[in-house]
């Protein structure tokens, strides 16, 4: 394998590695997001609910935070399982490409959330205009690191002949 070849490969499991860790680092972003937006929102909840009673309102409030800690928990799941498996893929510690599948799963619900936040740009404030930007950033991280997984075999199969 030629000097070239390797340094290529080199670059190319690096933006894995990194695309890695920008994943993991959103999944986290994310979580806490979603647990600040049901923090600071709640008593807006507490207001829409106000016509039924009280013991209701407080076990809807309970199911609230249970949905919110599930969503926020796979979210950590799937983010963390690509992003910690895409550096040590990058690294070479790691021989399964086998969370592909959870970075294109990623990948198409980035899109419905780049859809919705475009969907909704008529009352876009501060908030969703961050959301987007984050939409889109983590959209290019995981097509960044597909892309560069594709070329690193392209690559190694190209000079294997």
């Amino acid at each position: 394998m030629t000097e070239e070849t390797k340094a290529k490969i080199r670059r190319y499991n690096s933006n894995i590695a990194v695309s890695g860790r920008g994943v993991f680092a959103f999944g986290v972003w994310t979580a806490i997001k979603t647990i600040i937006s049901v923090m600071f929102n709640i008593t807006d909840i507490r207001n829409q609910l106000r016509d039924i009673p009280q013991e209701e309102i407080d076990n809807t409030i309970k199911l609230i935070y249970i949905t919110m800690f599930v969503i926020c928990l796979l979210v950590l799941l799937i983010h963390g399982y690509v992003g910690i498996s895409a550096v040590r893929y990058g690294r070479g510690r790691r021989k399964s490409k086998k969370f592909r599948i959870g970075a294109v799963i990623l990948v198409f619900i980035t899109i419905s959330f780049i859809i919705s936040d475009i969907a909704s740009a008529s009352k876009a404030g501060y908030v969703q205009v961050a959301e987007f930007v984050a939409d889109c950033t983590l959209l290019f991280m995981l097509i960044d690191m597909l892309y560069s997984m594709s070329m690193a075999r392209l690559t190694v199969k190209r000079e294997q002949g």
